[in-house]
């Protein structure tokens, strides 16, 4: 029995020498590139700008679903949002600073 509780033991120890490891490299990443999370567009902005790209040709063309193109946003980083506003004229005011 005893071997059996050691191995159970060295893998819960392996996956939490893993993740410990994941979560500091998680604070590097956040430390080092702040634009790779969404901090800057909160849920409100969110909900603006998806008002905002309703009233554009290319979203009106397709019919898109508010809700979709909302969800589509809520999972976007704080970059590639910011890249996502400089497409579309209706949003350009919603950019952030450049110092960002």
């Amino acid at each position: 029995m005893q071997p059996r509780k050691n191995n159970v033991r060295a893998k819960k120890d392996k996956r939490y020498l893993e993740n410990s490891s994941n979560v500091l490299m998680d604070l590097r990443k956040a430390a080092l590139h702040p634009m790779l999370f969404r901090t800057h567009f909160t849920d409100q902005i969110l909900t603006g700008v998806t008002k905002q790209l309703m009233k554009e040709a290319d979203f009106k063309k397709r019919n898109a679903s508010f809700d979709f193109i909302k969800e589509d946003m809520e999972v976007m980083t704080d970059s590639e949002l910011q890249m996502f506003c400089a497409t579309y004229k209706v949003c350009s005011l919603l950019k952030l600073s450049s110092s960002c």
